[in-house]
């Protein structure tokens, strides 16, 4: 059971002195909470504090019902906040995020060090050992020298903290990265690692702004410095920006989306005959992509090749025609999908992309500017769209392209890709003409669409009569009541395999830069990477000097010797495409 074990500071005094107590502010953040509100902290902590892993925000909401009968969201809703209310804006509280409209079942909940004010096991389990290393890291920062020719980077190091502070245990230094990510003194700087099992190593940068908490020497005093620094933030902020009413009025991020009036392609007069009415655009599948890129441009292109090179989020927003809250409600859902963290000071719209959301960015931009896989998502999107928005058909090319199923990544497909698409599902028996323009899915075409199959790898079966002979790679005598049989070898690869080996190859070259390796290492992976796009651009390609080129490239990203996160996606994706081409 949790009990309040009182404070305990870090204090310099030497052994047998007592320290002179530091003087508590009154704290903004209650320490007396509801039965309901305490079950709710309990519930979250319970887990970590036996496992060091974070429960799912599906665990807390079972448990509670179960136990309790409790409905976590309200709950959580009700838990006291200093700074913003919505999703806009910096905020801090018991938890790391107090609208549960943006939880996903997956989502994983966390407790931030002000939770320790309550539960007292939480506190000394990981609290009081935060403002420790908090400490290391102001010291760290204060022995650092600037230099005048070049940007100075101070780097919290697994390692280095282990032999520091011998006495965190391993688990809290494993579970420390997530802890310093929830904490607005700890927030931004960086970070690589850790990448478990095998790399357990990892760094956090240090911005020079810690030291605002130099002075703050117990938990009452950082929750108290921490909330000051919160509102002045939030208080500067409301001085540019008017707040949005829909927030207030608890609207679902779906309903707080106009769309703009330059984001839909201009169908042929011919083709748009009735014009059907716009839609309001899917923000997850238009505005969340757009902004994901949008930032991973900025973090990666030097502030001069930025197009305008001053663009804020308030013109980013006029330019997708919603408004500057509407970006903060598509920050925080990046932030909870892991691409992005909350920056202090802010960044863009308050958030900087993590290395799993620069590479995120980098799959997306290699995916728009390929033509293969435009083609290939106009098929797939077609079909399931015809399936969930037209119950299998009637329908027609210019109602697909009046729907967000018709962007790819947040960029639209043009008229022709779509009528490509038509054309191509059609050969392959997976649509039938309806009338004058319009189509519906066949049977084949529900059962895709249906079992969430690729189409691209559908191939319309031969039409034979007699005995068909499905012939590996057997030689020789074959018997059947025919005396001539028509043996088809098929040599080479599948084209669909092809263009999954040209997306790992794109992506490989996109990556490259962020993975900061040896010369040497980069070196080899863009031109492996390059060497496979000129193999299978061959017309047809040469199954063996295809293979030799991809597995350059996967020997490439598997010799690499910095492992990231955005490596270790690459490594997915390259080894995924190897063995759907060549097998094991």
């Amino acid at each position: 059971m949790y009990e309040d074990r009182g404070q305990q500071g870090f204090g310099d005094a030497a052994d047998g002195e007592d320290p002179m107590p530091e003087p508590i502010p009154p704290l903004p953040l209650p320490t007396t909470l509801t039965d309901d509100q305490t079950l709710l902290l309990l519930e979250i902590a319970r887990p970590f504090v036996s496992t060091w892993e974070w429960p799912t925000w599906d665990y807390v909401q079972r448990t509670l019902r179960k136990k309790y009968r409790l409905d976590a969201r309200d709950v959580l809703k009700s838990l006291p906040r200093v700074g913003a209310q919505g999703t806009l804006g910096p905020s801090y509280g018991f938890t790391t995020g107090g609208d549960a409209r943006m939880l996903g079942p997956s989502d994983r909940v966390r407790l931030t060090a002000a939770a320790g004010l309550v539960l007292g096991e939480l506190r000394s389990a990981t609290s009081e050992p935060f403002l420790a290393v908090l400490h290391h890291m102001i010291a760290l920062q204060a022995a650092t020298d600037p230099s005048p020719n070049e940007v100075t980077e101070v780097w919290l190091e697994s390692e280095e903290l282990a032999a520091a502070l011998p006495d965190l245990s391993a688990e809290f230094l494993l579970a420390l990265p997530e802890i310093l990510s929830a904490e607005p003194a700890t927030w931004g700087g960086g970070s690589s690692g850790p990448n478990p099992p095998h790399d357990l190593t990892w760094r956090k940068g240090v911005r020079e702004t810690i030291d605002e908490y130099q002075d703050v020497t117990t938990l009452e005093a950082y929750v108290a410095r921490t909330c000051e620094l919160i509102e002045a933030q939030l208080k500067e902020a409301r001085q540019h920006y008017r707040p949005n009413p829909l927030l207030s009025a608890n609207l679902l991020p779906s309903e707080l989306f106009t769309v703009p009036a330059d984001a839909l392609a201009v169908v042929d007069a011919a083709e748009a005959e009735p014009e059907p009415a716009p839609e309001p655009l899917d923000p997850v599948k238009v505005y969340l992509p757009r902004l994901l890129l949008h930032l991973g441009e900025r973090q990666l292109a030097p502030v001069w090749l930025l197009d305008p090179p001053d663009t804020s989020p308030q013109e980013w927003a006029e330019q997708q025609g919603i408004s500057y809250q509407d970006v903060g409600v598509l920050a925080a859902m990046l932030i909870t999908r892991g691409f992005a963290e909350w920056t202090l000071p802010p960044g863009f719209a308050g958030v900087s992309l993590t290395e799993a959301g620069v590479a995120e960015a980098a799959r997306m931009r290699a995916e728009i500017v390929d033509l293969g896989a435009r083609h290939r998502f106009a098929r797939n999107s077609l079909v399931r769209w015809l399936l969930e928005s037209c119950d299998c058909g009637p329908s027609d090319a210019a109602a697909f392209l009046w729907s967000s199923d018709s962007f790819l990544h947040g960029h639209q497909l043009t008229a022709g890709q779509v009528d490509a698409a038509v054309t191509y599902l059609k050969e392959r028996g997976l649509l039938t003409s309806a009338g004058e323009g319009l189509f519906r899915l066949t049977a084949d075409g529900q059962d895709y669409a249906i079992q969430g199959g690729d189409v691209n790898d559908h191939r319309t079966p031969p039409a034979v009569g007699g005995d068909v002979y499905n012939i590996g790679s057997v030689q020789g005598a074959v018997g059947g009541r025919h005396n001539t049989i028509t043996q088809t070898n098929h040599h080479g690869v599948e084209l669909a395999q092809v263009a999954e080996l040209l997306n790992a190859a794109s992506l490989a070259r996109q990556i490259a830069p962020t993975l900061d390796l040896p010369e040497a290492e980069h070196a080899e992976i863009v031109e492996s990477a390059a060497a496979v796009e000129l193999e299978a651009g061959a017309s047809p390609p040469d199954p063996g000097r295809l293979r030799r080129a991809a597995a350059r490239l996967k020997s490439a990203v598997d010799s690499a010797t910095k492992v990231t996160t955005a490596l270790t996606l690459l490594t997915e994706a390259v080894h995924k495409a190897y063995t759907a081409t060549f097998g094991g």
